[in-house]
């Protein structure tokens, strides 16, 4: 129906029951053709008006955290305020989802959930849902 929310195009019910835990928006997307985890790099997925997936190289020379993955890619811009959700690999079970919320200055509402980056993690960054003039307006109006 026009303006509902779009759920999981699958039924989750027994992957849940298996411990996985859905991020919103649903299950990662499958990685498109030429976009490979090479073992230095994240895949990002942003799930906003534009979707999209790409592979991010992490810096080889120090840690790098959900903000800075945030400002590097400036999804301040096309996402505004979201919610990001790490899908973590595990050696003998299903990924571990790390939770975020990110304020429209990129930077996490709660400090201690500015996680550091692993190579091979997934990353759904999802749109706060304001449209840009919203975003605008709540800029000039100081909440943000």
């Amino acid at each position: 129906m026009l303006g509902a929310k779009r759920g999981p195009t699958i039924d989750t019910t027994l992957l849940r029951a298996q411990g996985y835990s859905v991020p919103p928006g649903g299950m990662p997307s499958p990685l498109p053709e030429g976009v490979k985890l090479d073992g230095t790099n994240v895949i990002v997925e942003i799930r906003g008006d534009e979707p999209s997936i790409a592979a991010v190289p992490l810096p080889t020379n120090r840690a790098a955290t959900i903000e800075d993955l945030y400002r590097k890619m400036e999804l301040t811009e096309t996402l505004g305020a979201g919610q990001i959700s790490i899908m973590r690999p595990t050696p003998n079970g299903p990924p571990v989802r790390l939770s975020a919320m990110l304020d429209g200055k990129g930077r996490a509402t709660n400090p201690g959930q500015n996680y550091a980056l692993h190579p091979g993690d997934h990353i759904i960054a999802v749109s706060d849902g304001r449209t840009l003039f919203e975003r605008y307006v709540d800029r000039q109006l100081g909440k943000e």
